[in-house]
Formats: structure tokens, sequence, C-alpha cells
């Protein structure tokens, strides 16, 4: 493997002090080199990849583009396509306010870059290719997460934030989120979008401050769900509905008790689900849960978890035992199938500050 990366920053040769506006221009150029010895006469042993990007920001707006070619990469992932990868990601915020906004837009198209040709699932990938949707931090929402689908997709997401009595003792803020992926009408065109589905999600969230020691997010999310296309199989497609209330109460300077309550409705896949969780912390060092994820409908299975860590300095050690449900997880982007499980996990992190 072989690579370049450089970045331009244009507002640094201007004579203003300091600018209203930052642009920023860079270049990424990588390789891959590994031997062929089969009988294709055409088959590249080595791939090359560049991108381009640009970027625009002020204080209120920000505005980013970035394209991507590959050179023909014939694996097992694109089943031995010959065919030339492409990407644009196309990002723009607005800031006034009250009023905030995000918008995101993608397509890709054989865009799956190994280290190894022959590499599958999560080994040795080279670039990086997130699920550019909502991240979620509540048992059901994570129940039906998207994966990004390298062979080709189109799509983005868009979210909306409004504040209500910004500058009052007690505001809330009401944020709106929409991100859905299809497939691409023609395979080598990522400006085309196709007729089929991948994911939906439409989430509606409240967050409100009713006192300096009780504050509340209540949330409700419309979600669809192509499970032959983001997990692989043969599976119907999955509707599905999920309301939640996240309340947290500081009883004390600093001692808190939070407690979730959410339900996913369905009449699709493995059916209902219910979920609570508790929370305890005293900051800044101790934290203490229990929670329970029930699908009541088709399984009956309880997925119990009981935990708790603790943190000094730039260490934290955590340390839980429960049940883990099967199925698709994605922490930072990456996606990946766990098994059915129960077991105790133990996580410690060191964070060293150099000076």
């Amino acid at each position: 493997m072989r690579g370049a990366d450089a970045t331009i920053d244009f507002s640094k040769f201007s004579k203003t002090e300091n600018p209203k506006a930052r642009v920023e221009a860079g270049f990424s150029y990588i390789t891959r080199y590994q031997q062929y010895t089969g009988p294709e006469p055409d088959f590249p042993a080595t791939v090359r990849a560049a991108a381009a990007r640009l970027s625009v920001s002020s204080a209120v707006v920000s505005l980013g583009l970035e394209y991507v070619h590959k050179g023909k990469d014939p694996s097992v992932n694109n089943n031995q396509d010959m065919g030339d990868g492409k990407a644009l990601l196309v990002n723009a915020s607005v800031a006034a306010g009250k009023f905030g906004m995000n918008l995101t837009l993608r397509s890709i198209s054989n865009m799956d870059f190994r280290g190894e040709r022959d590499a599958i699932a999560t080994s040795v990938p080279v670039n990086f290719i997130p699920a550019l949707t909502r991240p979620h931090d509540y048992l059901t929402t994570n129940i039906y997460v998207y994966n990004a689908q390298a062979q080709g997709e189109i799509g983005g997401q868009a979210d909306l934030y409004y504040t209500v009595n910004k500058n009052a003792k007690k505001p809330s803020r009401i944020g709106i989120n929409f991100s859905h992926y299809r497939s691409l009408q023609t395979k080598n065109n990522i400006f085309s979008a196709g007729k089929n589905a991948y994911f939906r999600d439409l989430s509606i969230e409240w967050k409100k401050k009713w006192s300096n020691k009780i504050n509340s997010i209540i949330a409700y999310h419309n979600l669809f769900y192509n499970k032959s296309v983001v997990e692989g199989g043969i599976y119907n497609n999955i509707n599905a509905n999920i309301i939640l209330l996240n309340t947290t109460y500081r009883y004390a300077a600093k001692k808190s008790f939070r407690f979730e309550l959410q339900h996913l409705f369905t009449k699709d896949d493995n059916g209902n689900w219910a979920a609570a969780v508790t929370e305890f912390n005293f900051a800044p060092s101790f934290s203490f849960y229990v929670s329970d994820l029930y699908n009541y409908d088709v399984t009956n299975t309880h997925y119990p978890n009981i935990g708790g860590s603790y943190t000094k300095s730039g260490s934290r050690f955590s340390l839980a035992y429960g049940r883990q449900r099967a199925g698709l997880f994605c922490v930072g982007g990456i996606c990946r199938f766990v098994p059915a499980a129960t077991a105790v996990t133990a996580t410690l992190t060191i964070t060293f500050n150099s000076k």
C-alpha cells in the first residue's frame, strides 16, 4: 500500500487577520499492489484510487464536497466486477439563532476497497464507509441499524433543530432527523436513484429542561428496514414504530438517577420489543446501571444486563454481565454480526495526555 494526502488552507493567504470565510481544498491518492497469477490477461494487479475535496465555512454556513474515483478492482466482494468505483459526498450546514440544519448526501458505486482482494467481512478495509444515518443510544433503536452498501447506494440524511425559549431558564429543543437510502437505478451511475428502498428513519425528539434537577427526552421513530439487503439473505421488509422516554433526576450536586422506558411496535420479523434502563451516577467516578430488553411477541426472551464503571483522571474501567442478542452491531460506522451470548465483559480505557 502506498498513499499521500495534502490539504491547502486558502484562508491562510488572506491579508485579513480574521477572514469571514475559511476555504480548504484537499487531494488523496492511494495504490494497492497484489500479485496476480491467474489466467485473466487484463486483471489489474495494481489498484489506484484518488479523491478531491473542497470545503467552505463561515460562522453561519458551511459546505463540503468530496469525489472519489477508484480503478478496476475485481474481488470476492463485488463478484469480480471490472467496473470502476465512484463516490460523491456532500455536507452542508446552517446555524442561525434558534434554528440549525445539517444535510448530508452520498452516492457510491463499487467502492469496496481492501488491503487484499479476497478479504471479506470487516477484514483489512482501506476506505471508511460509515452508515450516514443518525447514531442511536437506545436498546430498541439499535435493533434495526443500517449498514452502508459499498457496492451501490444513494441517499442521505437531514437534521433540523429548533430551540424554544433559548434564553429562558427552562429551554426546550425540538430535533427532527430523516435518513433514507435506496439502490442505484444504473449500476455505474451515481446520480441515478433506483426503486429498491434499503432504509428509512424518521425521528422526532423533544428535549425539555423542567428544572435544575430534572430534564427529559421524548422521542418517536418511524422505521423501514430492508433486512434482505442490509443483513443478506431472504427476508420480508420491516416497518416499525418506536417511542421512548428518557428522564434524568439530579438529587444532589454530583449524584443523579436516570431511567428509560422504550417500546418498539412492529408486525414484522420478531414482533414487539420493550426495554427499561435504570442508571445511577456518582460524578466524577462511579456509575451503575441495570437494563432489560424483552421480546414478548415471538421469542419471549429477556436480555438483562447489569454493570458499572469507575473513572479516574484519564482511565476508565467498566465491568458488565448479561445476555447479548444476536444481530448486526455498528460501532463508529463499522458493522458486524455478533451471535447471541451470555458473558462477562471488562473494558479498560487509558488516555495519555502529552505536553
